[in-house]
């Protein structure tokens, strides 16, 4: 009950921080999918078609889950105006594949959310809260993460420009996370 409720507070706050990067009426594919709530929050808000995909299946929701192998996405080019990538990415030994897949699916743009630290002990703390919120429920956590610097040498790497990077600071008991969302255009 406790990770239920803080998980669908999080989720109306994630939701509500795309805001300005989901139109109405929108084809919206979320990679990682997860139990759904972000997903279901921003299908609600803004009126759009959700569909998502997970390498495992843990979909509290309504909304479609594809199962796929986490490399190649089973949709043609251009099938979604946008991509969504929430805390996803740093659970991928293969980024590049992943974001690749995400360029080749969206006709529009790329949304990224992904936890950051700026030293040794946010470092720490950043993993242990990945552990916690995962590995209960058969998460895999190889702790992929990057600093900022990382994530623009890849997005440059792969062509994707950086349309709006949005820093954002929770704090739960004595911890701060910090997180990052990028917005890619993903037309190049």
């Amino acid at each position: 009950m406790l990770f239920e409720t803080h998980n669908k507070s999080r989720a109306l706050k994630i939701a509500l921080q795309l805001k300005d990067f989901i139109k109405k009426g929108e084809r919206i594919l979320d990679i990682g999918l997860g139990n759904g709530y972000v997903a279901k929050k921003i299908k609600e808000h803004y009126k759009v078609y959700m569909e998502g995909v997970d390498v495992i299946d843990y979909n509290e929701t309504n909304i479609k889950n594809t199962i796929y192998d986490g490399l190649n996405l089973p949709f043609k080019d251009k099938s979604f105006d946008a991509v969504i990538i929430l805390q996803t990415l740093h659970h991928c030994t293969y980024q590049i594949r992943v974001l690749k897949e995400a360029k080749r699916v969206s006709r529009k743009r790329i949304i990224i959310m992904e936890d950051i630290y700026n030293n040794l002990f946010e470092k720490m703390t950043t993993f242990l809260h990945d552990y916690i919120s995962n590995k209960r429920k058969g998460i895999d956590c190889p702790y992929y993460f990057h600093n900022k610097a990382e994530w623009q040498a890849i997005f440059k790497k792969l062509r994707l420009k950086i349309v709006k990077e949005t820093d954002t600071v929770s704090k739960y008991w004595l911890f701060k996370f910090n997180n990052v969302t990028y917005v890619l255009d993903a037309k190049q």
